[in-house]
């Protein structure tokens, strides 16, 4: 069985703080200080911007995916064309299923990307280029 809990930015917020609420009210019960570090990561990142709960080894629709990573279906549709993103057919179907570990690996790749983007341009900039 597969369990995909996705809690968005259009999450209404009051039900975001009401779940916060709860977890809150149980986190002094737990006995390990990673797992309440874990419930409080959880708690501030529902209160800041959202949440997404997934195992890794779930799938999502191209669309899911693109909500994970922050971009439209369609660009999600050329990245699996391209061959950046694997996806496969549910049996006896076209539609397109992506697993969770593989959307987690290209967002690291386009972090990292994106960093050392961003590093490049600093050291330009120390050195005097014109920005």
């Amino acid at each position: 069985m597969t369990l995909s809990v996705h809690v968005t930015s259009q999450t209404a917020l009051d039900e975001l703080s009401h779940d916060a609420h709860v977890l809150r009210s149980v986190l002094g019960e737990l006995r390990s200080a990673e797992g309440r570090s874990v419930v409080e990561e959880l708690i501030s990142g529902m209160l800041a911007n959202g949440v997404v709960l997934a195992r890794v080894d779930d799938v999502v629709t191209p669309r899911e995916a693109g909500e994970l990573l922050g971009v439209s279906r369609q660009f999600v549709d050329k990245l699996i064309a391209s061959g950046r993103l694997a996806a496969e057919c549910k049996p006896g179907s076209r539609h397109r299923v992506v697993r969770v570990a593989d959307v987690l690996q290209l967002d690291a790749s386009r972090r990292a990307g994106a960093d050392r983007i961003g590093s490049t341009i600093d050291t330009l900039v120390d050195a005097g280029a014109e920005y």
